[in-house]
């Protein structure tokens, strides 16, 4: 079951922890990825997977939620790229088993997503003067950085893309634009390079890439265009259908 609030954000129904979950103390959760079978990509999927699922059910104190979160991306990116040679540059139709593996990337991306979207809700739910807005930021973020790994995953297998992930990210964008947080930049050692990023360029990364026809294109190039594009956004601005200049699309 999920839940729908005022913000237009879905997130999973969540309750109260039950007896003692290893994810709410950092230590734990430490040593738990620590002993991720890293060599063993089909189990270290799975285990994730289901944690992030059960942790996105379970009431967690957004500041620990969130640095929870932060735990899981590197070893998602390190997943992703051994998972990627069954389904890029292997020809098409893909198999089945290679159909169901770029699947599992994708919603490992979109359960983080997910993640990053329930610290989001509780911030901004909360509507309290004191909010952390250098947290709501970087939550922001990374919910646009992992949506768009959904799109570009999507994109790789001409699968359709999730329903309400183009709406909730221009909910993400709306809300920070409500909060003047679009322009702060935030670093993401994910990216190539560990660049540095705004919501406003992660935002419009997706809207050009959707913009370049990417169904269209062959996946080594649409990986090559998907890269480049973060700084290209820089170069780009959006406008309010009023305000846009003639020469604007």
């Amino acid at each position: 079951m999920t839940t729908k609030n005022r913000i237009d954000l879905i997130i999973p129904d969540q309750s109260p922890p039950i007896g003692k979950v290893f994810f709410l103390v950092d230590k734990e959760i430490n040593g738990w990825i620590e002993s991720l079978p890293l060599a063993n990509i089909g189990e270290t999927s799975r285990q994730i997977y289901q944690t992030l699922g059960e942790q996105n059910r379970t009431i967690i104190p957004y500041k620990k939620r969130f640095m929870s979160a932060e735990k899981f991306r590197n070893p998602i990116k390190s997943i992703g790229a051994s998972l990627k040679k069954h389904y890029v540059d292997i020809g098409f139709p893909l198999t089945e088993k290679a159909h169901k593996t770029a699947v599992l990337n994708r919603e490992l991306h979109g359960r983080l997503a997910t993640a990053y979207k329930c610290v989001v809700v509780d911030m901004v739910l909360e509507n309290n003067e004191k909010s952390d807005y250098k947290l709501l930021t970087s939550a922001i973020h990374r919910v646009i950085h992992h949506f768009s790994r959904v799109i570009l995953l999507s994109v790789l297998t001409y699968d359709r893309l999730p329903k309400r992930l183009w709406l909730e990210l221009h909910v993400l964008h709306r809300l920070a634009c409500r909060y003047n947080l679009e322009s702060i930049t935030v670093k993401d050692q994910l990216e190539a390079h560990g660049k540095s990023s705004s919501i406003d360029e992660a935002y419009r990364r997706t809207i050009l890439f959707h913009l370049a026809s990417p169904y269209k294109i062959r996946q080594r190039e649409n990986i090559q265009i998907f890269d480049a594009l973060l700084e290209w956004s820089s170069y780009a601005r959006c406008y309010n259908i009023d305000e846009a200049p003639p020469e604007s699309t």
